[in-house]
């Protein structure tokens, strides 16, 4: 009888020689709980069968090269859970605009000095944040764009609260400090004299 691993093991073995009927299988075994850890974040049927169609495209061109550390089942839902932030992170992205800067604030109605004072601010943000070492980045993100919890990011990353904490604390100092020369103009668009 063999156990788990040396299935998933064969599995693998087998759709790196690009066997079809090892493919599927792969897809028929674990689409379920993929499509779980999708809905659980997106409440969205159709995205969630678009991450899973691209997960397994993926799958499928990179078999040659793919390298599994551990287990199929959780590389593809490490994989998956990648897909769903990054997912989320476009989605945000292009639903977010300079309103979400300044709660309340109408940019049809503002000068141009304060429309391009915002643009500025975001820009540089947005550079501070690309600016992140990977662990801080990928932390803050789930952090601010997923709005999860210090303990929600601990256990999906496997990781202790405390260095959870550190990293958004690390991240934040950061942006602080990449934001410095932007105060003054924070200041004056928030008090309205811009």
């Amino acid at each position: 009888m063999t156990s788990p691993q040396n299935d998933q093991n064969l599995l693998l073995s087998s759709l790196k020689k690009g066997d079809n009927k090892a493919f599927v299988r792969i897809y028929n075994l674990y689409w379920e709980s993929l499509y779980a850890i999708g809905y659980n974040r997106l409440k969205s049927q159709s995205d969630v069968e678009d991450i899973i169609q691209e997960l397994f495209t993926d799958l499928w061109n990179k078999r040659k090269s793919i390298q599994v550390r551990g287990s199929l089942k959780m590389y593809l839902y490490t994989a998956m859970k990648y897909k769903v932030i990054d997912h989320l992170r476009k989605r945000k992205l292009q639903y977010t605009n300079l309103d979400d800067i300044k709660p309340g604030l109408s940019l049809y109605n503002e000068s141009p000095e304060k429309i391009l004072s915002l643009n500025e601010l975001y820009d540089q943000l947005k550079k501070g944040v690309d600016q992140l070492p990977d662990h801080c980045k990928v932390v803050f993100k789930m952090s601010r764009d997923l709005n999860m919890t210090a303990a929600e990011i601990a256990n999906e990353l496997k990781l202790s609260k405390r260095t959870v904490e550190t990293r958004i604390y690390k991240s934040l100092k950061h942006l602080r400090s990449n934001l410095s020369d932007y105060t003054t103009i924070l200041l004056l668009i928030l008090i309205g004299l811009i």
